[in-house]
């Protein structure tokens, strides 16, 4: 089986399970009733964005899965119930086989995997709580900003880690807390990491094993 039509299968296992609907909701009493986007499909339709208007994705979505059509105060109402963590964990998990279960398709560099590490500010929604929760460092911005690091595989082409944090948030403190990330997943080869100034690792390659 190729690792695309694992990794998919894998996925749709761990959205389905009974313990997932249990760990990533963000309170005990939230997707309890039957409704028309419960937490296997509101997980689901995350994954399918495309990156278009709210209204075209649903309506996309639903087609995708033969179902009613729901408005998108409806799917937002849900959405917030939604811990996002699931998205990172599905992400690991399917990392971890492909690394260890597919050794084969593996590409390394002379034994290691090649990772970069990079990270761009982003503008979010704009309204109060984003404002408040992501303008910390500046308070006197009108638009609402965040920064985002990726840790990435290059031969592989993955995004092994993702972080959201705080616009103007230190790189060098995401790449650090990449590197605890990763190691927790304690994959079977060494890596080596390289990143821009920002993370003060451009002069230099860095080797760990098992970080």
């Amino acid at each position: 089986m190729k690792y695309s039509k694992y990794c998919v299968i894998m996925a749709k296992n761990f959205i389905y399970a009974k313990e997932s609907k249990v760990k990533y909701k963000n309170q005990e009493n939230y997707f309890i009733r039957d409704r028309k986007m419960p937490f296997d499909k509101v997980v689901l339709y995350e994954l399918n964005k495309r990156g278009i208007t709210s209204k075209m994705e649903i309506e996309d979505f639903t087609n995708l899965i033969n179902s009613v059509n729901v408005s998108s105060p409806a799917v937002l109402k849900q959405r917030i119930k939604l811990d996002g963590k699931i998205y990172l964990d599905i992400m690991h998990g399917n990392l971890v086989d492909f690394y260890e279960k597919f050794t084969e398709d593996v590409k390394l560099f002379h034994g290691y995997i090649l990772t970069a590490i990079d990270g761009s500010d982003f503008e979010i929604p704009n309204i109060k709580k984003t404002r408040e929760e992501f303008n910390a460092y500046h308070e006197e911005e009108l638009v609402a900003r965040a920064t985002i690091s990726n840790m990435f595989d290059v031969l592989n082409h993955y995004v092994m880690d993702t972080i959201i944090e705080k616009f103007d948030y230190s790189e060098r403190k995401m790449a650090q807390e990449h590197f605890k990330t990763i190691k927790k997943l304690e994959l079977k080869y060494p890596i080596i990491r390289t990143g821009d100034r920002r993370t003060r690792t451009v002069r230099f390659l860095s080797f760990f094993k098992f970080l």
